[in-house]
């Protein structure tokens, strides 16, 4: 919707691209969502005009506000591609910013990030890669704090491995910002943690988690969630993931299908791609997700809920015949 190299981030939060897609979505015609990676369509769970309740989404729906006066309530940074992982469901190799980079993201966050977040409700990082080994997002939270940044929470989605209990010490002055860690965890199995994680230290993981469990315990945080991409080689360990998840505390436990963001061939993803109905093991999944456990409250299944809710249909409807 915009160049943050070259605009200031009001003009791109209005750009002429960010009114048109608010207009598709106030018109329920959702041009510019995937339907293949929504989950929200994927799972019929769009929200519909007559159930809004939020003031400010219904005063834009009645006057048809697609130019907005205040800035973001949500922030999610993921311009940064930095992480100590190469995991195979997202990329081929590690990847950490080049000197020129780190000059280009310095000015970002002088001119974008920071200014943002004045406005901000919820700060979420970092989708594109991990916090720990970004000296760009490191740089950003050393920043904030809570009398500098009023009202803003912030959530943070890592590998778990370098999110130690001297690193969290570190940053004392987002301790009362803080509401979520969420952890891409993947496995409960060592051998299969090290296949999708590559990079990765499973006993040093479950170190970390058990830190951040006593963390959500002692009211330090407000929400725990552990995450797995659900695909063959990990499909089988989901029910044992939900009970680590209770044993760990977790608020949330979820599940999603494998995206291929160009690092399989077409022909490898239909391997892997366990939630494919025309995967020749797809019946096992569907089997798996019958178990009792993934009704918990504490379990979203993300895109891949539909499989579920049509699995206990068709059981429900067996048990009434």
């Amino acid at each position: 919707i915009g160049n943050i190299d070259t605009q200031r981030w009001e003009d791109i939060w209005n750009s002429d691209s960010a009114i048109e897609i608010r207009r598709s979505i106030i018109d329920g015609d959702y041009t510019y969502c995937s339907r293949l990676l929504c989950p929200k369509i994927q799972n019929g769970q769009l929200l519909k005009k007559k159930d809004v309740k939020d003031p400010f989404f219904l005063n834009a729906i009645d006057k048809r506000e697609f130019v907005l006066s205040a800035g973001p309530r949500e922030y999610v940074l993921g311009h940064d591609l930095s992480c100590n992982f190469s995991c195979p469901s997202c990329r081929k190799e590690k990847f950490n910013l080049s000197k020129d980079e780190e000059k280009r993201f310095s000015l970002i966050k002088d001119n974008v990030v920071m200014p943002i977040l004045k406005h901000a409700k919820l700060f979420m990082l970092s989708g594109s890669g991990e916090f720990c080994v970004s000296r760009h997002c490191l740089e950003i939270l050393k920043l904030l704090t809570l009398k500098e940044y009023p009202g803003l929470k912030i959530s943070i989605l890592t590998n778990g491995i370098l999110f130690t209990e001297a690193l969290w010490q570190e940053f004392a002055n987002i301790h009362d910002m803080l509401e979520e860690i969420n952890v891409s965890v993947d496995a409960v199995n060592a051998h299969t943690y090290h296949d999708l994680r590559i990079g990765g230290n499973f006993k040093r993981l479950m170190g970390n988690l058990q830190f951040f469990s006593v963390l959500k315990k002692t009211g330090k945080i407000k929400k725990f969630v552990i995450n797995m991409i659900v695909q063959k080689a990990n499909f089988l360990e989901m029910k044992k993931f939900v009970e680590m998840g209770n044993v760990l505390g977790c608020d949330q436990i979820t599940f999603s299908r494998i995206t291929n963001w160009g690092c399989f061939s077409p022909d490898k993803f239909r391997e892997i791609d366990i939630v494919s109905p025309l995967h020749l093991e797809h019946g096992k999944f569907l089997d798996i997700l019958r178990d009792p456990v993934f009704k918990n409250k504490n379990v979203d299944l993300y895109n891949i809920y539909r499989f579920w809710e049509e699995e206990n249909f068709m059981d429900t409807m067996a048990g009434k015949e």
